[in-house]
């Protein structure tokens, strides 16, 4: 069963903030085998070495669109105005389309000129994504900002766990209870 673009670009951002030192050996297989299919090697220490380079990329893919965008947040009059700036991915590829089950829609796959294996699937996850996000409103990529990850947002959803949001509501409720033991006050 295959992802939606919605899903796959949520995985995406999840696995560029994730921290791999966390991760066992499975997670590592899984996570190459949910970029790649099937991967090509078996040894941890390189697929970790696969994935860390495969999160630069990314890290590096989505901090230019954070710039981007907090830039043009505080732009004066920037609304309406065809302003945003170019972000440049430095990767010479081939895009074939095809089409996946049930054949209703095409879907582009990127296919990097590199002869260097490690490279060529940096530059496929970083252009997926970067095609990814071509298919959502910026409006829906937002920081949460309990934990400062980027997610993408369900209608008004300000932060992107439950967690998060918990955190927040029980420092606010201390804060509260503090302000009223203060003053002399019970609840």
């Amino acid at each position: 069963m295959s992802k939606t673009d919605e899903e796959q670009l949520r995985s995406a951002l999840s696995f560029a903030q994730a921290d791999l030192e966390g991760w066992r050996d499975g997670d590592l297989l899984n996570a190459v085998e949910d970029l790649e299919g099937r991967p090509r090697f078996r040894e941890p220490g390189r697929i970790k070495e696969q994935l860390v380079s495969i999160q630069k990329g990314l890290r590096g893919l989505l901090e230019q669109v954070q710039e981007v965008r907090e830039s043009l947040a505080t732009t004066e009059g920037a609304k309406g105005k065809d302003l945003f700036p170019y972000i440049r991915i430095p990767f010479t590829v081939n895009v074939d389309l095809r089409a996946v089950p049930p054949f209703t829609r095409l879907q582009m796959v990127y296919h990097s000129k590199d002869p260097n294996a490690q490279r060529y699937l940096v530059a496929e996850a970083v252009l997926r994504v970067a095609d990814l996000l071509t298919r959502v409103n910026l409006d829906r990529l937002k920081v949460c900002p309990e934990c400062k990850r980027l997610f993408l947002a369900v209608r008004r959803q300000r932060f992107d766990t439950p967690q998060c949001s918990l955190r927040d509501r029980v420092r606010r409720f201390r804060d509260k209870d503090m302000r009223r033991a203060k003053k002399g006050t019970k609840r």
